[in-house]
């Protein structure tokens, strides 16, 4: 752990108790953060689409629409919902 690790964790011990740090094996591991892989497919997406959005509230609506068109189409696949 490096020296900068150790004054987060002490700030946080401070001023945030409740609040702790977990560290993942790895720094390179996509897989186990699944919200960066649906972000990039999601990306992905859109760039082959030439989406285009003015505002905030479009970007949210989009992410929700494509959030739950893939939970249906991978409860379909899996049967497991």
């Amino acid at each position: 752990m490096s020296i900068k690790s150790n004054k987060v964790k002490e700030a946080l011990a401070r001023h945030h108790p409740r609040i702790s740090l977990v560290f993942l094996p790895t720094t390179r591991s996509p897989e186990l953060n699944l919200i960066k892989v649906r972000w990039l497919y999601w990306m992905q997406q859109q760039a082959t689409n030439n989406s285009k959005f003015l505002n905030e509230q479009d970007t949210g609506k989009d992410v929700s629409y494509w959030t739950y068109d893939y939970n249906k189409k991978t409860c379909r696949q899996n049967k497991h919902c």
